[in-house]
């Protein structure tokens, strides 16, 4: 009766991870996702191929099954070992992922800590499991506990591993876009001055009190551009890429005005009972010039030198 209750709970426990994971990747097809908090935005810039989440998901899938056909009583062997040698990795994992959310965010991804609870249970749940297992010969023999020591030692030498090795990171307010400038970069300079002209409001940060981020993103020359649009954040590097997407963003700031205009005289019309007379031909665009302009090269300026 214990052993079957215990099979239940393991096929709860990957369950829940796996309709909780498919759920997030759901929304982040719809661009939202579960988790708003700074923590969780600054675990996705890190995610560099945005695959963390299909690996989960992959994980509590492989561990639906298993624990659905152990329910069943139907024979599994090597996938039961295997299941225990894929949670000892993952706890390991875990241990490099909460010690660089301690240590260098300090800000912590509550959708990340609540899977890494769900793997812990599951790790525990396969821990428990009847000390005696049936071969296929049906000889009874005592059950393995070394990956299970690995996994613990493992995780604890990793959450170590994070404090020794970490980069401490400022916090971005990531309600505006961000630009991350340094002093002798013209082009930087060009960036800043035309979003003041526009009246776009952006964040601005010297380079230097950041680096540790840029470097972890892997970038080497400014300005760079951050910015968060439907709960993802996006990174633009170069004087073209910048002031284009500015260039867009004031289209966009213009229809969202005009629409709201229409609008606005519509329910005018409305309530006096007069016949609407609306100039649509109108640009949207106050910057198309600029879209126009010919843009000979990237216009970075690297890290490590002087801007020529």
């Amino acid at each position: 009766m214990k052993t079957k209750k215990i099979k239940f709970l393991n096929l709860l426990v990957s369950l829940i991870g796996l309709l909780l994971i498919s759920t997030e990747i759901y929304l982040n097809f719809k661009k939202s996702t579960l988790c708003k908090t700074q923590g969780c935005l600054l675990v996705h810039i890190f995610d560099t191929y945005g695959i963390l989440n299909y690996l989960g998901f992959s994980v509590f899938l492989f561990l639906f099954i298993i624990s659905f056909l152990d329910l069943i009583n139907f024979y599994l062997g090597f996938f039961l070992k295997l299941r225990t040698y894929i949670l000892s990795i993952c706890v390991i994992v875990e241990g490099y992922f909460i010690g660089f959310q301690i240590w260098s965010l300090q800000e912590f991804c509550y959708y990340c800590l609540i899977i890494a609870g769900i793997i812990f249970l599951a790790f525990l749940m396969d821990y428990i499991y009847p000390k005696k297992e049936r071969s296929i010969f049906l000889l009874e023999f005592t059950k393995n506990t070394v990956p299970y020591k690995l996994g613990i030692l493992g995780f604890f030498s990793f959450l170590m591993v994070s404090y020794l090795i970490r980069f401490p990171l400022n916090s971005l307010n990531f309600n505006s876009p961000i630009v991350l400038y340094k002093d002798d970069c013209p082009y930087c300079e060009e960036v800043i001055n035309y979003a003041k002209e526009k009246e776009i409001k952006v964040e601005v940060y010297k380079v230097e009190k950041f680096f540790p981020l840029v470097k972890a993103l892997n970038l080497n020359s400014v300005p760079i551009l951050i910015y968060k649009e439907n709960g993802k954040i996006s990174i633009l590097n170069g004087f073209k890429e910048i002031k284009e997407w500015l260039s867009n963003r004031i289209s966009q700031l213009d229809l969202s005005q005009k629409e709201k205009e229409v609008t606005y005289l519509k329910k005018q019309i409305k309530k006096e009972k007069i016949e609407p007379v609306l100039n649509t031909s109108q640009s949207r665009n106050k910057s198309e010039n600029f879209i126009n302009e010919q843009v000979n090269e990237q216009g970075v300026c690297t890290l490590e030198r002087p801007c020529d």
